[in-house]
């Protein structure tokens, strides 16, 4: 396994290339949001092959009616390179659900910044950040669900895909079920390629009508793996309580 040192853990060279002005947009019109290519293949591979180097912790979504995978692996959120990737995309990513917030008028969103818990938490492990490695093979399969407000910092997730569709693993779509009041709800499946990350919202989101602003919720899933093997990079960000 490559081991990377300090000078090659970028986030991703496109990370400055961004048009974030564009993917907040996205964000608002769809609930999602894909980066292609967002990792280079060294860091993808790195994460990627991180179970064989870390203990392993087995999920808890069978047991819940989630579903069914081989395992989720929880990493510290300190270990490169997902230190800069979890802090660039969260200063990003803060003032969409700014925006969300006021436009729902609620709490979504915890008022201070990463910096301020990060001395803490990230010494002691991920309790606010949660990033992990999902490894579904086949039949395995994670069933639609929606985290609530309460536990979330803003309702935004990042899902990264560390394996190639059709030559590691057929099936598995990352797919989301968009429920808008009055109205039937709304499927939407994203393709995804290795490298690609999916922004996107992990709970609820505002929609402008033709007369005001609505709330919609997401919900998402992972679907069965047919063939050979899914791993992905999950990030989450989760109050203090």
């Amino acid at each position: 396994m490559n081991s990377y040192s300090d000078t090659q853990l970028t986030t991703c060279s496109i990370m400055p290339k961004l048009n974030w002005d564009g993917i907040r947009e996205e964000l608002c019109l769809e609930g999602y949001a894909v980066i292609k290519n967002f990792l280079d293949e060294d860091a993808s591979n790195y994460l990627s092959n991180l179970e064989a180097h870390n203990s392993i912790n087995r999920d808890m979504f069978f047991e819940l009616d989630l579903g069914k995978q081989n395992l989720m692996i929880d990493l510290p959120v300190q270990m490169k390179p997902l230190d800069n990737i979890i802090k660039d995309m969260y200063n990003h990513l803060r003032p969409t659900v700014q925006l969300w917030s006021e436009q729902l008028k609620s709490q979504v969103l915890n008022q201070h910044s990463l910096d301020d818990i990060s001395e803490t938490e990230l010494k002691n492990g991920p309790k606010n950040i949660l990033a992990r490695i999902s490894h579904l093979k086949s039949n395995d399969f994670i069933a639609l669900h929606q985290h609530p407000d309460k536990d979330l910092i803003f309702p935004l997730q990042i899902e990264i895909l560390l394996s190639t569709p059709g030559k590691d693993f057929t099936g598995g779509e990352f797919i989301m079920i968009e429920q808008r009041p009055r109205m039937q709800s709304r499927p939407i499946v994203v393709q995804l390629g290795f490298k690609d990350a999916v922004v996107f919202s992990a709970s609820k989101r505002p929609v402008l009508g033709s007369k005001h602003v609505y709330q919609v919720n997401m919900r998402h899933a992972i679907s069965r793996i047919i063939s050979g093997e899914r791993k992905g990079l999950e990030i989450s960000f989760y109050n203090d309580d």
